[in-house]
């Protein structure tokens, strides 16, 4: 059972302040998979970039062994507590294994060490289509005593990688659930208004792949799409809503 005094501890970075009173805040151990940790902004990213993943499963391989760093203040915290929860994301997926299958991985293996219960909540599983990051987010996930995913596909994909059928359970996510307010459909309201003419239909173009942003060829052919279907738009009198549906591309 859960002990509503116990101490709650996330993760984040220096200046998120989390919206619920009592909550601690850790820097993240993401960091320590990045080869060009240690050096000034620009330069350190620049130096991780390439291979940057097969670097980060050899870092996390090293970290899960000796925790160092950020590794080592983790390891102490997880050892100390009552149990690990991974909670809410879209990451364990070939676009953000670096975070959500490699950094995850490395905490799960400290909650395991440490003889704690882990559980995964709110999880979008996949697209797993890299050989390597599918056995290896399989074999993470399959170390927790349950995962919520939030969708079926997802839990499909769990259980073949690994994950034991009676273990792994799918339910809507909590923002999606969520039960919305007046206010929400007035501005829902207002943005739409903003975007359409009338009653007439519109079209949705979102970005989600973060690779596309660094590769050029890709991005040239989803410019020209995007621009075939802005004419087409135009051609039938409608509008198009651009949807920048990623993060900023931190890792």
């Amino acid at each position: 059972s859960l002990d509503p005094n116990a101490e709650v501890i996330t993760d984040g970075p220096p200046s998120f302040r989390s919206p619920i009173q009592g909550v601690r805040v850790v820097g993240h151990m993401y960091p320590e998979l990045l080869r060009g940790r240690g050096l000034p902004g620009l330069l350190g990213k620049l130096v991780s970039q390439p291979n940057k993943l097969g670097y980060a499963r050899t870092r996390a391989d090293e970290l899960s062994s000796v925790p160092q760093g950020m590794g080592a203040r983790w390891f102490d915290l997880i050892s100390g507590s009552k149990g690990l929860i991974v909670s809410g994301a879209g990451a364990i997926c070939d676009d953000y294994a670096f975070h959500g299958v490699y950094n995850w991985g490395v905490l799960v293996e400290y909650a395991r060490k440490a003889g704690i219960p882990v559980l995964f909540l709110g999880q979008g599983v996949g697209p797993l289509q890299d050989l390597q990051t599918r056995a290896d987010a399989g074999a993470m996930l399959a170390k927790a005593e349950h995962v919520g995913v939030r969708v079926e596909s997802s839990r499909e994909l769990a259980v073949q990688i690994g994950v034991d059928p009676d273990r792994v359970s799918a339910a809507g996510d909590w923002a999606v659930v969520m039960d919305v307010t007046d206010s929400d459909r007035r501005r829902a309201a207002l943005e739409l208004a903003r975007v359409r003419r009338g009653d007439s239909p519109f079209w949705v173009v979102s970005f989600h792949r973060r690779s596309l942003f660094g590769n050029r060829v890709l991005y040239s052919d989803f410019a020209r799409i995007v621009s075939g279907l802005a004419e087409q738009a135009e051609a039938r009198g409608r509008r198009i809503l651009f949807v920048p549906n990623m993060t900023a591309g931190r890792y």
